[in-house]
């Protein structure tokens, strides 16, 4: 047996501990300033907010352009994938549609690009795990089953919107929610427009970090523990989870390290994932419910493209076994090698969505 060294302290079964068991049990006084901060952020966001709408005359001209849907999936994808949160990208819409920036039918495509774009940022996260090509594969099946999830609902939902229009008939609030206009605050329009967005993007950036750390410990159990029992309970369990934490790309984040330490199963993270996606359109009806009745219905018109995923994949577990199946389409993928697989991941969310943007306007 080594003897200890002299000043020293002989440690006991020392091991590195994994991300996701790091989790550090914050104090009383510690919450309290994160509450603190969550809710001056909230008030940054309303600010934000007015900013965005007092500069609405400086973007007049590029209002006409936004018309093009396919032109709004691609600026929804750009945007998502560099901000990289999908809650920043439909609160900046939702401002934009109560503002009069742009028209509710403009506004669909980009919420739906959003929820495209959401899926880059999970793929980032996956080649973290590049040292062990086993951790590797199933990070990436993980983050290809929320991919293909939510482009086959992108490919199925934006057609029928652009044609029936059945999400903005069901989302139709006049009789029920009046208008709440807002005095703009005058500065340079383009000042304001920028300032706003950035405030909008930033502060929701801070809450999803503060609610993050504050509702670790209780995210981390229910993640491991709830999804095993059900898949309408595990979609419920993400839903809460995002809801808490206000980002989606939080909780698949997070997921990742489950799923390639095998805790959890792909079936199992497949019911978080849809349910992260419900639960990340609470901002957005926080948003808007401050503004008017426009910005409600695009908000609800979120949260109902999002639902109507949830629904099928609950009602038809044949759509479940198709989306894993897909998953492990990109895991083959990733076989292909590292750099081949980000460059192809570069060009689908950034490259070829900023050309399209460029060459359409």
């Amino acid at each position: 047996m080594p003897t200890k060294l002299p000043g020293t302290h002989q440690f006991i079964n020392p091991r590195s501990i994994p991300k996701d068991r790091d989790v550090c049990i914050i104090s009383t006084m510690g919450a309290a300033v994160r509450i603190a901060g969550i809710a001056f952020a909230i008030a940054t966001v309303l600010f934000g907010i007015n900013l965005v709408i007092s500069g609405s005359q400086a973007i007049s001209p590029l209002v006409a352009r936004a018309h093009n849907p396919f032109l709004g999936l691609a600026l929804g994808i750009v945007l998502t994938a560099v901000i990289q949160s999908s809650s920043a990208t439909t609160a900046l819409t939702v401002t934009a549609v109560g503002g009069g920036l742009i028209p509710l039918e403009a506004a669909v495509p980009i919420i739906m690009g959003a929820n495209i774009g959401t899926t880059f940022t999970p793929f980032l996260v996956a080649f973290s795990f590049f040292r062990n090509q086993d951790q590797y594969q199933r990070a990436i099946h993980t983050a290809g089953m929320h991919m293909w999830f939510n482009v086959s609902l992108v490919a199925l939902l934006l057609p029928l919107e652009l044609l029936a229009h059945p999400f903005q008939h069901f989302s139709h609030l006049d009789t029920i929610t009046p208008p709440t206009n807002h005095s703009p605050l005058v500065f340079n329009p383009t000042f304001s427009l920028i300032c706003g967005a950035f405030l909008i993007l930033i502060s929701v950036r801070i809450i999803a970090a503060l609610l993050n750390t504050l509702m670790a410990t209780t995210t981390h159990t229910l993640m491991e523990r709830a999804p095993g029992r059900s898949f309408s309970l595990g979609v419920l369990v993400g839903t809460l989870i995002t809801m808490m934490v206000q980002a989606s790309t939080v909780t698949i984040c997070s997921l990742l390290a489950f799923t390639v330490t095998r805790p959890i199963r792909q079936r199992d993270a497949l019911a978080l994932i849809v349910g992260a996606n419900v639960g990340t359109t609470l901002l957005s009806l926080i948003v808007a419910f401050y503004l008017n009745t426009a910005a409600v219905q695009a908000a609800l018109i979120h949260l109902f493209f999002n639902l109507i995923g949830a629904i099928a994949l609950l009602c038809f577990p044949a759509l479940r076994t198709l989306l894993l199946y897909a998953g492990t389409l990109n895991s083959r993928i990733a076989q292909l090698g590292y750099a081949l697989s980000f460059f192809f991941l570069l060009s689908s969310y950034i490259i070829a969505p900023a050309i399209f943007i460029l060459a359409a306007s």
